[in-house]
């Protein structure tokens, strides 16, 4: 499953003229802190979960840069017991509002009729299997998160 993602994302980044990235689940985003605290929060949170099943509800789009075009989650109790636990330890740094979806492509100038032309042909898997869990950093001082080439995964953790 992760593999047709992962081609879908692809694909959809060829067709648009932007950059694929991997597919994923923003648990817990867009802020500063250090890299160990981050860590030990992701190890805190995903303490004594095994991998398990996530449902698509659906596709949606929407003007927002990080949910140009997405797969929108079902609701699903072990993610947000994961959210529940990194905000223990970093809603010091930051507070996060929790909207469970998937990024299928990030692209700022995508137009609605674009992204309405591209939801009929998109073949999601009703439901995947989470079994890890990654911090992501941009290592673009400037442009940040929206320079997708410059992500790093410095940790992955199984669950």
């Amino acid at each position: 499953t992760l593999k047709l993602l992962v081609r879908l994302s692809k694909v959809l980044a060829e067709r648009h003229e932007t950059t694929p990235f991997l597919p994923h689940i923003t648990i817990w985003g867009n802020f500063a802190a250090p890299l160990n605290a981050v860590e030990s929060a992701a190890r805190s949170a995903i303490e004594g979960i095994s991998p398990f099943s996530v449902e698509i509800e659906g596709l949606e789009y929407s003007d927002q840069w990080s949910k140009t075009l997405y797969a929108q989650l079902k609701p699903n109790e072990t993610l947000d017991e994961i959210h529940r636990r990194l905000g223990e330890k970093l809603r010091i740094f930051t507070d996060y509002a929790f909207n469970p979806h998937l990024s299928l492509i990030y692209k700022s100038e995508m137009t609605e009729e674009e992204k309405l032309r591209e939801i009929p042909n998109l073949q999601l898997p009703k439901s995947f299997i989470v079994d890890s869990i990654a911090i992501v950093v941009p290592s673009d001082p400037v442009a940040k998160w929206r320079n997708v080439d410059s992500w790093e995964t410095p940790v992955q953790i199984k669950l």
